[in-house]
C-alpha cells in the first residue's frame, strides 16, 4: 500500500519460487505483476522489461 519498494521485493521472492517450481503460468504471472509494480512506481522502462519478460 504504497511501498514499492516492499511490493519488489515480494515480487522477485515469488518470481524466485515461480522459477525454482519450473511452472510457466505462474512466472508469467509474476513477470506481469512486477511489471505493473513497475508502472505504479513510475520506472515505465522496467514496467516494459516485465511486459515483454511475460509474454
Amino acid at each position: 500500500m504504497g511501498d514499492s519498494r516492499t511490493a519488489v521485493t515480494q515480487a522477485r521472492t515469488a518470481g524466485f519460487c515461480a522459477r525454482q517450481s519450473e511452472h510457466p503460468g505462474l512466472i508469467a504471472l509474476v513477470d506481469g505483476l512486477q511489471s505493473f509494480i513497475s508502472y505504479w512506481a513510475n520506472r515505465p522502462e522496467d514496467a516494459l522489461h516485465y511486459a515483454r519478460k511475460g509474454t
